[in-house]
């Protein structure tokens, strides 16, 4: 289980926000791509000795699409006038896995595709997990969730016009030993130009014609 409230700690008010998305359709390389499976079973041997059950390896290929997710926020600072405030700007990148179409053989079937939200940062690389907080925040917000069982992870990096990542997925919440592994290679289907679109998201947005809104100091969870 995982338990992740978020809560607004401070009253300012949110004149705009919103969320660019690009979505990139990526075909794996089953010959750079791996996927392998441990029981997290340990057992003793006929001489006491603790052992685990040996990794079982399979093949893993199929495509999936990646949204790249620019959130932005303009905000004033609460408290004052707001016809003698600054605007700030604040931004948030992520990506996301979507629509997985797989094809895995060795291995048991309840493998699955990651599909939680993993921060950009760097411009290339990117971390994410199914854990709390994991997600994008709004200036205004903090989490404070906190995980009670297994997590699943992965880091990667934006490699020209391939993506790269490895992850971790445990096969049950209490399992902290054994899961999957696997290192995934892809690229785009079809192969874009060099300069993505998502670069130019992550360069800066400038906004016009600014909507006022206030959000009140309260607790909600998600």
């Amino acid at each position: 289980m995982i338990l992740a409230p978020v809560a607004k700690v401070q009253a300012i008010v949110i004149v705009d926000s919103g969320i660019d998305t690009v979505t990139r359709h990526y075909a794996i390389d089953s010959n750079t791509s791996e996927l392998s499976y441990s029981s997290g079973v340990l057992n003793f041997d006929e001489n006491g000795n603790l052992t685990s059950q040996p990794t079982q390896a399979g093949s893993l290929a199929g495509t999936f699409d990646v949204e790249f997710l620019h959130y932005w926020w303009t905000y004033q600072q609460g408290g004052e006038d707001p016809g003698n405030q600054d605007i700030y700007l604040y931004t948030s990148d992520w990506l996301r896995f979507v629509n997985p179409q797989l094809t895995t053989s060795g291995l048991p079937n309840d493998f699955q595709f990651p599909g939680f939200y993993s921060s950009v940062f760097g411009f290339s690389a990117f971390f994410g997990s199914n854990g709390a907080c994991s997600q994008p925040l709004s200036p205004d917000s903090s989490c404070s969730g906190t995980n009670t069982g297994a997590v699943s992870a992965l880091n990667g990096q934006l490699l020209g016009d391939k993506i790269v990542f490895d992850g971790h997925q445990p096969t049950t919440p209490t399992q902290f030993t054994g899961g999957y592994l696997y290192h995934i290679e892809a690229s785009p289907v079809p192969i874009p130009n060099l300069i993505w679109p998502f670069v130019a998201l992550l360069a800066g947005w400038t906004r016009k014609n600014l909507r006022k809104h206030t959000y009140p100091l309260s607790a909600t969870s998600c």
